[in-house]
């Protein structure tokens, strides 16, 4: 692999191996083989030598007819994950390597295993006899819920929980609130913390701080979101799920004692409230499953050379591609300094050109009239030049006439 390659495919978070890695294919037959780990090949490139092609979860394919077997392995991002850390959000990735060879024998064949997601509609309810405590999954102005939901890594879950009821004077918190992959809150192998027990975010030590938040609490509705990641422990692809699990507190406006107990984002300042001695007013809630898709982008390559997004016709960008796995097209594009991205997201503007497309499209003619006016200026001025020497040689001749000058 080029360095280039190298570079842009380890994005300072990951290793590369050639084969399955646990953390994102959840794969069991992980090579322990060092030919998989590949060596430093000296300018920054990176190289993998086999002696055996089936290693490394080689997948070999053989066609009788054509005589050929093609035997295709994937280099991946190998992440750090400690397994302390019930979660992930370092991005996957793998590049497809492959060869041909002609053959004159048969070769065990591998065929991969693909796990297909299913989207599923999602909604969590715990009713009482006056009123419903609902938690849904909702667009990013809290606006709409959505109810199928299918997502990458670092996506923004929004999650809010409001009272459904015929009496408007009911006020919702939501505490103790985490996520696990099971819709059984009681199974927290794997859990997330989220909103703590006075109502305020619960950031851990592998969360970055604008990993999460509460939005609203103490109010007609309350609201959180988070962004989202993947189980460090789960191996499968399809157990990738997160379920949503909090206590919702409930109490009328008018029962102060009672609203003085509620998770509320003041107590994120500083300030204490009381705790609750009642359950009375305290629901369970749950909600999901929300599927992730485990952030994979993969790209293709063969015969020994590596084709990044950009290395394809520079990506389609008019000026400048630039890897970045946080994107699910792999990249993105840019522009040269003073230039702006137009809004196809592929060619590029001049920041002079911009400010005079909203002059009645007239940016064309005004700088064609500006040359046009600088070359009236030259030709008017050698005009003038020329009269005034005319006038002079006509004055010169005129007074030798008149009067004896030594020529």
């Amino acid at each position: 692999m080029d360095a280039a390659t190298v570079t842009a495919f380890k994005n300072n978070d990951a290793t590369l191996i050639l084969g399955h890695t646990t953390a994102c294919d959840g794969a069991t037959d992980v090579s322990a083989d060092s030919d998989c780990d590949g060596s430093d090949a000296g300018a920054g490139k990176y190289k993998f030598e086999l002696s055996d092609p089936s290693k490394c979860n080689a997948v070999i394919v053989t066609n009788t007819g054509t005589k050929k077997t093609k035997i295709t392995w994937k280099i991946s991002r190998k992440l750090s994950v400690k397994t302390s850390d019930p979660i992930r959000r370092a991005v996957c990735g793998s590049i497809d390597v492959s060869c041909t060879y002609d053959i004159e024998n048969t070769i065990l064949t591998k065929t991969p295993f693909v796990t297909e997601e299913k989207k599923l509609t999602m909604v969590g309810k715990t009713e009482t006899g006056k009123y419903v405590v609902e938690l849904n999954f909702m667009d990013d102005a809290y606006a709409a819920k959505i109810t199928e939901f299918k997502v990458d890594v670092k996506t923004k879950i929004n999650v809010e929980a409001k009272i459904i009821s015929t009496f408007a004077g009911y006020k919702v918190s939501v505490v103790n609130c985490f996520a696990n992959n099971d819709a059984d809150p009681l199974k927290v192998t794997n859990k997330y913390e989220i909103v703590k027990s006075d109502g305020c975010k619960d950031i851990k030590s592998y969360d970055a701080t604008d990993s999460k938040d509460v939005v609203k609490q103490k109010d007609s509705k309350a609201q959180f979101w988070f962004n989202s990641f993947v189980w460090a422990a789960v191996k499968k692809v399809a157990d990738q799920k997160i379920f949503v699990h909090c206590t919702a507190q409930v109490c009328l406006a008018s029962d102060t004692t009672c609203v003085a107990t509620m998770g509320n984002l003041d107590s994120c300042a500083g300030n204490r409230r009381k705790r609750s001695t009642s359950s009375e007013n305290e629901h369970l809630v749950s909600l999901g499953p929300l599927y992730i898709t485990n952030g994979k982008p993969t790209v293709y390559a063969s015969n020994h050379t590596v084709q990044l997004p950009c290395s394809l016709n520079n990506g389609g960008c008019h000026e400048i591609c630039v890897i970045n796995l946080g994107y699910k097209k792999g990249y993105m594009c840019a522009c040269e300094p003073g230039r702006f991205l137009r809004d196809d997201d592929f060619s590029c503007m001049d920041k002079n050109l911009l400010q005079r497309t909203n002059r009645m499209g007239t940016e064309i003619t005004d700088v064609m009239s500006e040359h046009l006016t600088n070359e009236a200026i030259i030709v008017v001025a050698a005009v003038a030049i020329i009269t005034i020497l005319n006038i002079i040689g006509v004055i010169l001749i005129v007074s030798r006439k008149g009067k004896q000058f030594p020529i």
